[in-house]
């Protein structure tokens, strides 16, 4: 029968998706995890949807490569970060189709990423510390940001304002040696100066008919303000006045690093004199963008993501021609404690998404997405408006402590 072998999934929803599109498209999807536990806390859990579930160590390469083997995958893929790398390595290993695993490395680890495409006479200064280092910041400016090299979705991302403040994020990361989803952090963290601007993605995918990159549309972001900036809403899409000079710069940074045959996420800020790279995810993007890029566009980026990884599946978009615009809001805690009930109290009389985590559920300090409890999405004529809306739904849900 025909196999795509799936690594572990993320929390966003995006796994779930494709497992339902292998589905519908004939292939069985075998979740190979070591997680069983940890689905069962979020919103979108993959165990109520694969055929078969197989737990095993999805971070050794050997193990995986020696399971997929008896199942004779027809693609091996995953949806979060910490085993884009692992999927690529197997597939190598089967002669099934996946991006050059290099250009995996020079984006999942963030020094990497700012080797290549950063040019060191810019104003814009950053360094690279292990943890064992002294840390030596005398010629940068505050504010700074502390992030690990090889970590996702926000996770210890902290904005610093003192020497101190850097200190006290850098003992954090130094601590943090295994995160939320078991993955070991590498021992590299970034010290950079904050950017100025508003933020953006770049929802890009490679047309395997031209053998290039393309720019689906931008989404313009929203973020905490304060110490952690997590995202906790996005707009889908966002028009520039200078779309086609950005358009050329994403495609030139993706090419530069040598990725191909993907999809790919790529976040960046704007200011007035120039647009500065924050990282490329060789995946399809989280926070439900998506299901945004879809609703506005037709264009299913993560049926268009199965089909580069997977043998003998066709992808043929269905584009919308009519104006549509989607924005999505997250919900989140502005406490910590347990969560018994979470409660919409919005009149569902216009087009609207929304889903919650299981409760009862205990809830920490709001720091990266992992603390996200839901979302909302809406669906307007202008892209105003479906943020206002958004805005507006979200305001109108009730959650409810023990």
């Amino acid at each position: 029968m025909k196999t795509i072998i799936f690594l572990e999934c993320n929390i966003s929803g995006t796994g779930v998706r494709a497992i339902k599109i292998a589905q519908e498209n004939g292939y069985r999807a075998v979740l190979f995890t070591k997680e069983y536990d940890f689905y069962h806390t979020i919103a979108d859990n993959p165990l109520l949807y694969a055929d078969l579930v197989v737990e095993l160590n999805t971070d050794c390469i050997a193990t995986i490569i020696n399971a997929a083997i008896d199942y004779n995958p027809n693609g091996i893929v995953a949806f979060d970060d910490y085993r884009l790398i692992n999927a690529a390595a197997a597939s190598h290993a089967l002669g099934l189709p996946s991006p050059n695993m290099k250009s995996l490395i020079l984006c999942r680890y963030k020094n990497k990423t700012r080797q290549i495409l950063f040019d060191p006479n810019d104003d814009f200064k950053y360094r690279v510390f292990d943890i064992k280092d002294k840390i030596d910041i005398s010629e940068m400016k505050f504010p700074l940001v502390v992030k690990p090299c090889d970590d996702s979705g926000s996770s210890k991302v902290t904005i610093c304002h003192s020497l101190e403040e850097v200190n006290i994020a850098v003992e954090e990361i130094i601590a943090f040696r295994t995160n939320q989803r078991g993955y070991k952090l590498s021992s590299s963290y970034l010290i950079e100066e904050f950017i100025d601007g508003n933020e953006y993605s770049a929802e890009a995918y490679w047309c395997a008919a031209t053998s290039q990159w393309e720019i689906l549309g931008f989404t313009k972001k929203h973020t905490t303000e304060g110490k952690y900036s997590v995202e906790i809403g996005h707009d889908f899409p966002y028009k520039f006045d200078s779309n086609s000079k950005i358009k050329k710069t994403i495609i030139d940074w993706l090419n530069k690093i040598g990725l191909s045959h993907t999809v790919a996420h790529v976040e960046f800020k704007l200011d007035k004199k120039s647009i500065m790279l924050i990282e490329i995810n060789p995946r399809v993007a989280g926070g439900m963008i998506d299901k945004l890029c879809s609703i506005s566009t037709g264009f299913d980026l993560v049926h268009c993501y199965l089909s580069l990884f997977v043998n003998d599946m066709e992808y043929r978009p269905k584009f919308i021609y009519k104006a549509q615009y989607a924005s999505i809001r997250f919900l989140t805690s502005k406490r910590i404690g347990i969560i018994d009930k979470i409660i919409p109290k919005f009149i569902l009389n216009k087009p609207l998404l929304f889903k919650f985590v299981p409760t009862p559920i205990k809830i920490k300090q709001l720091k990266d997405s992992y603390s996200r409890l839901g979302y909302v999405i809406t669906i307007e004529n202008s892209l105003i408006q479906a943020a206002a809306e958004a805005d507006e739904m979200i305001k109108n849900i009730e959650i409810i402590y023990d």
